[in-house]
């Protein structure tokens, strides 16, 4: 209680285990604490009260009394000091707002509170108006915002009232509690519907609607409208005067070509307000085409990818001839391109990686007065990461023998897969159990060094029987690069020498077909190699049987569905 924080400072140097006699003093409302004072300063032991005297709302006399222990003498009064308790004052509510659709209560305070963590039956009233079966009451992270989530068949709406039950308090815990009543406003929603183009020759008339518009709370909403450009006089004026919820403009009011917006304001009887706008474009009624270019803009893509850029036409409802000529440029230019139809097609390598490029196309009538229009699109030509690849795959080699590393097929693709601004980086780990450590170099017996170039031969005995190793390249173009590695199992004999070509892409559509080459070849003579193909890992389980495969498994060649 209030008094909480005072009995426990004061009781510091108490051992509180015993009951003081009742006050033969009924003015003395109530005991604070009691326990037992070890004498000191010539004070004998005794048994210590403090009662507390109400003198006013926040305002207390404490007055501490002594009964020596051993005497039979009456209670000693040892005198008094007045207390003022002040309590922080309760958070304010600020805003108690319905959202446009009713499906929740916002309720904003002042400042952040203790958030209770109750239901919404333990902190607000609502004067008989339901909030719905599973409702629920939460607070945001700062708590100082309590939203209240409508339930099934509520009946609480806007304009309604709602009591707080004195359960939320500031987050000092000293302070008053919220218990003041607020009506629920509404938040207003406006909303413009309205045709993205009109011309004079189809339509007379422009309608803008906002009728869908919301948050009047069972009251009527206020519209007020704007323009912009209001660039002839009757329009603005009409625009100007307008307070309904539709707005009716004549074709003739608007320019020819010109792109208007039109914005309205609706504000419900709480205050609260909510603006919509809409862009609608006169088209021109005479002959000229309209052309646009459907691509997303701005374009991103890579120099090794083809790009196909789609053109769009529309006329006006004026328009009787619609015979036209296309013609696109770029900037910078695009030397050599059929640039003369309503779609342009870029092969891979026809744009460079790193630059951005402006590409325009103009639709013009072949008929005099040969009218015309023009769409640009921004094409950003990013540049690509290498793709690191080593040849061969991962294989057996005997001890005996010279391993070449061989990652020259590793490209740049953003220059028609040239190695020239490559660089290669090698490096080698021998697998121990569950871990890995440095390579040794089995003829020099210190730690094996790769060179940093993209093919690497290294002599016979360089490993160790029966050791694994992976061997990992990483391939840079500054600030890219790209890894790939390959594992090496050391055995002695003679096993085949085999290889599995390295794939020309990284993924492969549902659709299409998986291609792998194998070469292998016998150190023996006379002696032929067999091929057994299999499925060792990946994200996903594959079956190589005839129902995924196109060759058989024992083939050179694997070909999977």
């Amino acid at each position: 209680d209030e008094f909480g924080n005072l009995a426990t400072s004061l009781t510091s140097v108490f051992t509180v285990n015993l009951t003081f006699p009742p006050s033969a003093d009924p003015s003395l409302a109530r005991t604070v604490f009691n326990g037992v004072y070890p004498a000191r300063d010539g004070v004998p032991d005794g048994i210590y009260a403090a009662f507390v005297q109400p003198l006013a709302p926040g305002n207390y006399q404490v007055r501490v009394y002594v009964h020596p222990v051993g005497q039979a003498a009456a209670l000693i009064d040892n005198g008094f000091f007045n207390l003022t308790l002040a309590r922080a004052p309760a958070p304010l509510v600020q805003r108690v707002e319905m959202s446009a659709v009713a499906a929740e209560v916002v309720v904003t305070f002042d400042r952040e509170t203790d958030a209770p963590a109750a239901g919404c039956a333990a902190l607000v009233s609502t004067g008989g108006r339901s909030l719905g079966s599973g409702a629920a009451c939460d607070w945001n992270a700062a708590a100082d915002q309590l939203t209240i989530r409508l339930g099934s068949g509520a009946a609480l709406s806007a304009g309604d009232n709602i009591t707080f039950l004195g359960t939320i308090g500031a987050k000092d815990k000293n302070s008053l509690f919220v218990t003041s009543s607020h009506r629920v406003v509404s938040l207003a929603q406006a909303q413009l519907v309205a045709p993205p183009q009109i011309n004079s020759c189809g339509a007379t008339s422009l309608l803008l609607s906002a009728a869908a518009s919301s948050g009047g709370a069972g009251q009527p909403l206020n519209f007020s409208w704007a323009v912009s450009p209001a660039d002839s006089s009757p329009l603005a004026a009409l625009v100007a005067a307008a307070a309904d919820s539709t707005l009716l403009v004549p074709a003739g009011n608007m320019s020819n070509g010109q792109a208007y917006t039109f914005s309205v304001t609706v504000r419900n009887v709480d205050g609260y307000s909510s603006t919509a706008s809409r862009t609608v474009t006169k088209v021109d009624d005479t002959q000229r085409p309209t052309v646009s270019i459907v691509n997303p803009a701005p374009l991103a893509t890579f120099a090794y990818k083809p790009t196909t850029l789609q053109g769009s036409v529309s006329f006006s409802a004026c328009a009787s001839d619609r015979q036209l000529a296309f013609a696109w440029t770029s900037s910078p230019a695009l030397p050599g391109l059929a640039t003369n139809g309503r779609d342009l097609f870029l092969p891979a390598y026809t744009m460079q990686a790193g630059v951005s490029y402006v590409l325009s196309l103009r639709a013009s009538l072949l008929a005099p007065p040969h009218s015309s229009s023009t769409s640009t699109i921004a094409v950003n030509v990013a540049a690509s990461a290498p793709q690191a690849r080593i040849a061969g795959g991962s294989r057996q080699v005997a001890v005996t023998d010279a391993v070449r590393l061989d990652a020259s097929a590793s490209v740049d693709r953003d220059v028609g897969n040239s190695t020239d601004a490559l660089t290669f980086t090698w490096t080698c780990r021998e697998q121990q159990g569950n871990g890995t450590s440095g390579c040794i170099d089995g003829n020099s017996g210190g730690l094996l060094v790769l060179p940093p170039t993209a093919v690497v031969d290294l002599p016979p005995n360089t490993f160790a029987t029966g050791r694994r190793y992976s061997l990992a390249v990483t391939v840079t173009k500054a600030p890219l690069s790209d890894e790939a590695s390959v594992t090496l199992s050391v055995t002695t004999g003679a096993p085949p020498l085999v290889a599995i070509s390295p794939l020309g892409v990284r993924a492969v559509n549902p659709s299409g077909k998986l291609v792998l080459q194998c070469t292998a070849s016998s150190r023996l003579v006379d002696k032929t190699v067999g091929y057994s193909w299999s499925a060792v890992g990946g994200s996903g389980a594959l079956t190589l049987d005839d129902s995924t495969l196109l060759s058989a498994r024992s083939s050179r060649f694997l070909v999977v569905a």
